[in-house]
């Protein structure tokens, strides 16, 4: 159900700029859209919609390796059924792909969100109504000329202090739904003014499931002695993420305690946009202690389907990040049975149970954005890490525990595609009733 956050703001036409937020593309004017436009229209080549299904337009990732893509396929795997859907997919090539709904490649040039093309596309493709999945400064950029079409946004927030000059752009959309009710507190403290829901992530139970331990490893091909105990963080190597925390944390985690068969398991591309890890192993001095389960870049693909092998070789997974919009690998995770140590802020503060919260006592500005994450307390972190070390009941509990809280059917994708319907008819609803 959409609620509204007050008065929205009379929608501001001129270009938006914001102060302390990086630019996901170059602005553009009317002529250079309708430009952008022509190209669309050129290679769309989209049918009219089903008969009895009014068209949506879901701008998001699509067939990539990417958390938001995940969430595209996964809601859209049910709302394609009630929907007549076509994808604006953000970092799609053109791959071949077996999804049962049109995929356009949303870049154009060096925009490769799509954002000068939008309302080109819109006016081709005449959807009833958009939903852009995005960070929320990208769905600024959108609304700079906003179609004459509804506009829903699903955003995530990880971190506090949004940009106001962003989040009053933002008045403009016809609802805003937000990961978690964090994210929905901080736009409104930002100025947001709009309707808005929360809408939760979901997992699949299907792929996400317990495999015993040793099993695990033998398939993965973990090279670790067999009384190994592993501990893993499944993120991205880059700057928010906080990868180099994890070493420094683990290393003195067993130079503390002299934990002799403990080892550190990262499932990353190596080679991105973050820390040389290997690099940072050899100086904190535990290179020996350290496997690398993913691919050596982003490059170079891993199967989703051998994921749930990457969780259940874990003992206990951890995160170092400064923030989560949501935190899907934590729910994978999860799913899996595996313990969690996560810190106490933004998404990883609200939705998961049966964790271990270590708190954040110290705070990060994060460059271009301007948002604050938090920093997670170094020595609470490495108490925590040696008491499930030292506690397997614990470490089994919590497991069970976790699974059990993620199995809710409140996080199914097919329950959640089932609110963005029901959001979806409300405003095409108030749309038909306002013309």
């Amino acid at each position: 159900m959409i609620k509204k956050a007050g008065k929205p703001r009379k929608q501001k036409r001129q270009e938006f700029v914001a102060s302390g937020v990086s630019k996901v593309t170059s602005a553009t004017d009317k002529t250079s859209a309708s430009k952008s436009g022509k190209k669309a229209k050129k290679r769309a080549h989209v049918s009219a919609p089903k008969s009895g299904q009014r068209r949506l337009l879901w701008v998001g990732d699509a067939v990539a390796r990417t958390g938001f893509a995940t969430v595209t396929h996964s809601i859209l795997e049910s709302l394609h059924k009630q929907w007549d859907v076509v994808v604006s997919g953000i970092n799609y090539r053109r791959e071949p792909h077996n999804y049962p709904y049109t995929i356009l490649p949303a870049q154009r040039g060096s925009d490769m969100w799509g954002v000068d093309h939008f309302p080109a596309l819109c006016e081709e493709l005449q959807p009833a109504v958009v939903v852009i999945n995005n960070d929320w400064w990208n769905v600024a950029e959108f609304l700079v000329h906003k179609p004459q079409v509804p506009v829903i946004a699903y955003m995530p927030v990880d971190g506090k202090n949004l940009a106001p000059r962003a989040i009053e752009q933002l008045n403009s959309l016809d609802a805003a739904i937000w990961y978690t009710e964090f994210g929905r507190r901080e736009a409104e403290q930002a100025g947001y003014e709009g309707l808005s829901s929360v809408i939760p992530h979901g997992v699949d139970e299907r792929l996400y499931e317990p495999v015993p331990k040793q099993t695990a490893r033998r398939q993965l091909g973990l090279r670790v002695p067999y009384d190994a105990f592993v501990v893993g963080n499944v993120n991205r190597n880059q700057p928010r993420k906080r990868l180099d925390l994890t070493i420094q944390y683990f290393a003195e985690w067993i130079q503390w305690f002299n934990v002799a068969n403990a080892y550190l398991c990262l499932h990353c591309a190596q080679e991105d946009i973050g820390w040389d890890l290997r690099q940072l192993a050899e100086y904190y001095r535990i290179a020996d202690r350290v496997v690398f389960s993913g691919p050596a870049s982003l490059e170079n693909d891993f199967a989703v389907d051998r994921m749930p092998l990457v969780y259940n070789s874990l003992d206990v997974q951890v995160t170092t990040t400064l923030g989560e919009g949501w935190g899907l690998t934590t729910m994978e995770g999860m799913m899996c049975g595996v313990p969690q140590i996560v810190p106490e802020w933004s998404a990883l503060a609200e939705w998961p149970k049966h964790v271990v919260s270590v708190p954040c006592t110290s705070q990060f500005a994060h460059p271009e954005v301007n948002t604050i994450g938090g920093v997670p307390d170094k020595e609470a972190f490495i108490r925590a890490l040696n008491d499930l070390y030292s506690n397997s009941q614990r470490r089994r509990q919590l497991g069970e525990l976790g699974r059990q809280h993620v199995s809710q059917p409140s996080f199914r994708w097919n329950e959640i595609s089932g609110q963005f319907h029901q959001v979806l008819q409300q405003v095409t609803r108030r749309e038909a009733v306002l013309n």
